[in-house]
């Protein structure tokens, strides 16, 4: 579940690049040089982290917590009595452990915060030479793609690392017992095992048969 809001959202950004592939010639911005409209790229790269960021703290601080919101899905280890509430975000060590909901809370509070910093940044500071060649703002697919990347990534990673396996604590579960009794076998690498040989965990327990 943690994947798909990411995925729905980086596809709300591949549209919104999309719209903006099409209405590149907007004159949004004035030179200060010449006085005549422009499209400042560096400005709009801080427009899109300013934005990533607010949504991703909104979705943390309101969202999750229930400050503004019904809060996210909280179960059991076996998925019997789960139902949706609000989460207290977890800013200690305890935040890093997959099992705590309030982790999910804290890290979107933390990286839209930066994401914010990083975007009013951005908006305010000319970047130099070196800073501007470098992450190519002068090129206008950069531009349109750089909320697109940190989106999609996010989503990649969630749904790749054992996270999406720990927050499903059921399958977890039941991976764990296959494991230990070896009544059951990855069909890719035919091992009782939790991770496939490429590496990735089993995302669905789908993955698993017998081995009949």
């Amino acid at each position: 579940m943690q994947v798909r809001p990411h995925i729905v959202f980086s596809g709300l950004c591949f549209l919104a690049a999309i719209w903006h592939w099409t209405y590149w010639d907007l004159a949004i911005f004035c030179d200060e040089r010449t006085g005549k409209p422009s499209l400042d790229l560096p400005k709009i790269f801080g427009i899109h982290l300013f934005l990533a960021g607010l949504a991703c703290f909104g979705f943390g601080a309101f969202h999750v917590t229930g400050l503004y919101g019904p809060g996210i899905w909280v179960s059991d280890p076996y998925g019997l009595t789960g139902k949706v509430q609000s989460v207290n975000p977890a800013w200690g060590v305890e935040g890093f452990d997959p099992f705590v909901p309030g982790g999910i809370a804290s890290h979107h509070i933390a990286a839209g915060t930066l994401g914010i910093l990083a975007g009013l940044f951005h908006l305010s500071v000319r970047p130099p030479q070196r800073l501007y060649k470098g992450l190519r703002m002068g090129n206008i697919e950069t531009v349109l793609s750089s909320s697109i990347a940190a989106v999609f990534f996010a989503a990649f990673v969630v749904h790749f690392d054992c996270n999406n396996l720990l927050s499903q604590p059921g399958f977890f579960s039941e991976f764990q017992n296959a494991h230990k009794t070896g009544g059951r076998k990855c069909m890719f690498c035919h091992n009782s095992c939790l991770i496939h040989v490429c590496g990735l965990p089993l995302p669905r327990p789908i993955l698993i048969t017998s081995m009949q």
